[in-house]
């Protein structure tokens, strides 16, 4: 991401996750110096709403359980990722 951050600029977006400003120069401020931006609609299909670009998240089971497979079953719900999302995780 450096190139963000010369004068003049190599780059005016750089499509990263939520972990990139791990990689910023230390002077650089969130908010000011770099921020993030949602993706616009899509003009032809306003009914979709805005983008969301999200990780793929990946959990299995490691060792066979009762408690195991209850816990993946709780995640399939909506509940799972709203108390998830409650915890200020990044969505990028």
């Amino acid at each position: 991401p450096k190139g963000l951050f010369t004068v003049p600029p190599k780059c005016y977006m750089h499509h990263q996750a939520s972990f990139i400003p791990s990689f910023f120069p230390e002077n650089v401020k969130l908010g000011q110096d770099a921020d993030f931006f949602p993706y616009p609609p899509y003009a032809s299909k306003p009914e979709l709403g805005t983008p969301l670009e999200v990780a793929g998240t990946l959990v299995m089971i490691t060792k066979d359980s009762k408690a195991s497979r209850e816990f993946i079953k709780f995640l399939q719900m909506p509940l799972a990722h709203e108390l998830w999302m409650a915890q200020k995780s990044f969505v990028t």
